[in-house]
């Protein structure tokens, strides 16, 4: 399941992850982006997939409602505290944070922006 599909991985995806990987690629490298659930789409772990100048890039993102079940709570940033007897869940910020430090790092050894040091400036969206 993908953010095609899943309003909660298209919340996601438009919020936090579309601005860092705004703020890093250029318009004409970035060809594919999307937000999905773990392996084979399969609920719980989140993974953002990027298509940039024909290489690929798989990243997983803190699972940003804090929960591995198949059926989520609520958004990010709904619920901090995680419920009773769970960490709390990562904020968007904490979220786009992890995403953009994986994403620098990534940039700079594609063959399309190879030593760049490129660095994500970015303000999180809004629904």
């Amino acid at each position: 399941m993908s953010d095609a599909t899943d309003e909660r991985l298209a919340a996601l995806r438009r919020r936090v992850v579309e601005p860092v990987v705004r703020s890093l690629l250029q318009p004409e490298e970035l060809g594919a982006l999307s937000v999905h659930w773990g392996v084979d789409g399969e609920a719980g772990d989140v993974w953002v997939r990027i298509d940039a100048a024909g290489e690929r890039h798989e990243q997983q993102v803190a699972r940003p409602w804090g929960s591995d079940q198949a059926d989520p709570p609520d958004p990010p940033d709904s619920d901090p505290s995680g419920g009773p007897g769970r960490e709390a869940s990562p904020t968007e910020a904490e979220v786009a944070a992890q995403l953009a430090h994986y994403l620098e790092d990534w940039v700079c050894e594609t063959s399309f922006a190879w030593g760049q040091q490129r660095r994500a400036r970015y303000e999180l969206g809004e629904d």
